[in-house]
């Protein structure tokens, strides 16, 4: 994803709020503590086995498959923000596209 495509997303709050939920919910932390430069890793303590639980939760909760790539690009939080963000877009066209025909 390039740098000046992650800056053109518009993440809507309702988003960035099913996000945070995931985490509260599957790692167990707290609402207030999330913010989007909140590093996965050193800041929210996560480890590459919630990493793993965190890509299940997305395919889940959002029907995405992020590339490996995309994956191991993830560093903060607004990282994922914008993950999420950009197949939101892609699902949304795909779904434009197939009403359409």
């Amino acid at each position: 994803m390039s740098d000046s495509f992650k800056n053109e997303l518009s993440i809507p709050e309702s988003v960035k709020t099913r996000i945070n939920q995931i985490f509260v919910r599957k790692f167990e932390l707290k609402m207030e503590d999330l913010s989007s430069e909140k590093h996965l890793f050193t800041d929210l303590g996560l480890d590459s086995l919630d990493a793993i639980d965190l890509v299940i939760a997305f395919q889940n909760e959002f029907k995405i498959k992020p590339t490996n790539n995309e994956l191991q690009a993830i560093r903060t939080l607004d990282d994922v923000y914008k993950l999420v963000a950009k197949y939101a877009v892609v699902l949304k066209k795909d779904h434009e596209l197939q009403a359409s025909t």
